[in-house]
């Protein structure tokens, strides 16, 4: 019995030592047994596996929160710090995503193509601010699909279809789409087809 209380001792101090980071505290045993036997019941080390789990969990909410898709072949690291923040704040906003360059649009100089065609074209970034226009547009062209024939359908929002269910929306987890759902917009589908500015 006195020797298991002293070895709990050891385990203890030695933990605390290292901030509780039980590979480094490792004396003796592996880090299973030396948490399952001596170190379990500590407040000390019960504290420190408590804020290690809590800031795992910041982290893994932060990168979910922190989505930004490239669209089009564009990269994510090309985007400057200064262009993140503007689309960030929504001053780069189109009607489901952020532009990073409108002035030079795929056919050159300033764009003027459809709202659609956003999600094939390299300027376009994705956030998860946008995620209730996002799903406000799923839902407007899985609606337009009850009323039209299918190949015409197709043809028109095929495309714009894929991207949006294939290769964004998947991006974000349940919980955040929940959320997105709490502030959907109501969007009419004939506005996509406008030009990517507001004014």
């Amino acid at each position: 019995m006195m020797v298991t209380r002293i070895k709990k001792t050891v385990e203890v101090r030695t933990a605390k030592q290292v901030g509780g980071h039980l590979p480094s505290a490792r004396v003796t045993n592996t880090a299973d047994t030396s948490f399952t036997h001596y170190l379990r019941t500590d407040p000390f080390v019960a504290e420190w596996a408590a804020d290690v789990l809590t800031e795992a969990i910041t982290d893994a909410e932060e990168s979910a929160r922190a989505v930004v898709l490239r669209l089009g072949g564009g990269s994510v690291a090309a985007v400057t710090e200064q262009v993140r923040e503007q689309a960030a704040a929504g001053e780069l906003d189109t009607l489901a995503s952020a532009c990073a360059d409108i002035e030079h649009g795929p056919s050159g100089g300033r764009c003027q193509q459809s709202f659609l065609t956003c999600f094939g074209c390299s300027n376009a970034l994705v956030m998860e601010r946008h995620l209730p226009a996002l799903l406000s547009l799923a839902e407007a062209l899985r609606e337009d699909l009850q009323r039209r024939d299918v190949e015409q359908w197709t043809a028109r929002y095929g495309a714009t279809w894929q991207i949006l269910t294939r290769d964004i929306l998947p991006r974000f987890s349940p919980t955040q789409r929940a959320a997105a759902q709490e502030t959907q917009p109501h969007l009419m589908l004939d506005l996509p087809h406008g030009p990517k500015e507001w004014s």
